[in-house]
C-alpha cells in the first residue's frame, strides 16, 4: 500500500492533477480521478493507525522515541528546504535568515517551502500531531465497541461530508459550512483516518468477509468517488463560476469508505494469495525507503522535470513520466540513506 499511495502522492504534486481545476468543460471526466489520487494520505494514516494504536507504550517512550524523532525531522527537513533554496533560488527580495528559519519550523508556512514546492511539510505537522495523541487514542480505541466505529463513521460521512456538500450546492457559497462540524474533532481527517485504519486492521477478520460485502463496499466505494469528482463540477456550475473549485466541499472528506474499502480489499488478498517470502522482503524493503521519498521528492521532482521535460507544465503526459522517474530515484535513494545507521533511525 505504501508503495501505490507514494507513487499517487507524487502525481499529486505535478501540474497534471491541477489541469482539471484549470480547463473548463473538457477536462470534466478528469475530475473523477482527483478523489482516486487523493486517497493517498488517507492510506498513510490508516497504515500507522493500525500498526501503532494497538501497541502498549508508556507517554514518556512515546515522546522521547516518537514525538521527538518526528522532530528532528521538521528541522532537518526545514534546512534541506532552505539549504536547497539557497543553492538554487535565492531571491534578495526575501529575507531568509535563523529567524524566519524558526519560524518557519514552529509555523509550518514559509516563502522558502512554498518557493521550493515542499508539499510534504503539512504532513510532517499533521503526523507529529497525531502521535502527541498516541496515548490517548489508544486508551480510546482499545475500549470502543464495533458500534462506536460505526457510529464515528457514520458522523464523520453525515457532517463532515453529505451537509456541507448539500449546503454549499443549495446555497451557491463556497465559504458556508455546517458549524457543528467544526467541533466535532474526532471526525476530522487525521483522527478518523487513524482510528478506521485500526479497526480494519484488528478488530475485522477480513477472511470472514463474504464476497457480496465487499461488492457492496465497491459500490458505495465508486458512489463516494463519483461524488466526490462530480461535486466541484455542479458547484462550478451552481455559483456560475468559469473553472471548478478545489475548495469546500474538500475531495477528501469523501473517501472514507472508498478508503476502507480498498485498505480492507488489500488485506483480504494477502490471506487469499500469500507473498513469496522472497518478494515479501523485497517489497519490505522498498516500503521502507518510501518515507524518503515523501521528504525529498519536492528536489528530485524540480530537477528532473528542468532537465527532461521542458512542456511539464503545459502537458499532461510528462507529469506522469516524472511521476514514474520520482518514484524510481526516490525509492532508490531512501534505499540508500537507509543503510546509514543514525539515518536509518530517522527515517
Amino acid at each position: 500500500i505504501r508503495l501505490i499511495v507514494i507513487f499517487l502522492v507524487i502525481f499529486n504534486h505535478t501540474p497534471a492533477y491541477h489541469f482539471p481545476y484549470n480547463t473548463e468543460g473538457e477536462a470534466f471526466p478528469m475530475l473523477l480521478f482527483a478523489p482516486i489520487i487523493k486517497m493517498a494520505v488517507p492510506l498513510f494514516f490508516m497504515i500507522s493507525g493500525g500498526l501503532l494504536l494497538p501497541k502498549e507504550e508508556s507517554i514518556s517512550y512515546v515522546l522521547k522515541k516518537r514525538v521527538l524523532r518526528f522532530l528532528i525531522i521538521i528541522l532537518l527537513f526545514q534546512f534541506l528546504q532552505h539549504s536547497f533554496y539557497y543553492i538554487c533560488f535565492y531571491d534578495e527580495k526575501h529575507e531568509v535568515n535563523i529567524f524566519s528559519f524558526i519560524s518557519s519550523c514552529c509555523s509550518g508556512n514559509s516563502f522558502v517551502t512554498n518557493r521550493t514546492h515542499a508539499h510534504a511539510v503539512w504532513f510532517l505537522y499533521a503526523y507529529t500531531a497525531y502521535l502527541l495523541l498516541l496515548p490517548f487514542l489508544r486508551c480510546m480505541v482499545h475500549n470502543m465497541k464495533s458500534i462506536h466505529f460505526f457510529y464515528l463513521a457514520t458522523l464523520q460521512i453525515i457532517t463532515i461530508c453529505i451537509i456541507p456538500c448539500l449546503i454549499i450546492v443549495s446555497s451557491g457559497d463556497l465559504y458556508n459550512s455546517f458549524a457543528i462540524s467544526t467541533y466535532l474533532c474526532l471526525c476530522s481527517n487525521v483522527i478518523m483516518w487513524t482510528i478506521a485504519g485500526y479497526f480494519i486492521e484488528n478488530r475485522i477478520d477480513s477472511r470472514k468477509i463474504k464476497g457480496n460485502h465487499l461488492s457492496v463496499l465497491v459500490i458505495l466505494s465508486c458512489l463516494f468517488v463519483f461524488m466526490a469528482g462530480v461535486t466541484p463540477e455542479i458547484i462550478r456550475w451552481r455559483i456560475n463560476a468559469h473553472l471548478p473549485s478545489q475548495e469546500a466541499p474538500i475531495v477528501i472528506s469523501f473517501l472514507l469508505i472508498p478508503c476502507c474499502t480498498f485498505f480492507l480489499i488489500i488485506k483480504k488478498l494477502s490471506f487469499k494469495y500469500p507473498i513469496n517470502p522472497y518478494i515479501a522482503k523485497l517489497l519490505r524493503s522498498a516500503a521502507g525507503a518510501v518515507f524518503c521519498v515523501m521528504i525529498f521528492e519536492n528536489i528530485i521532482r524540480l530537477g528532473i522535470y528542468k532537465l527532461l521535460f521542458p512542456d511539464y507544465l503545459s502537458s499532461y503526459w510528462p507529469s506522469l513520466w516524472v511521476t514514474c522517474l520520482v518514484w524510481i530515484v526516490g525509492l532508490f535513494l531512501g534505499f540508500v540513506l537507509k543503510k546509514v545507521p543514525i539515518i536509518s533511525k530517522l527515517l
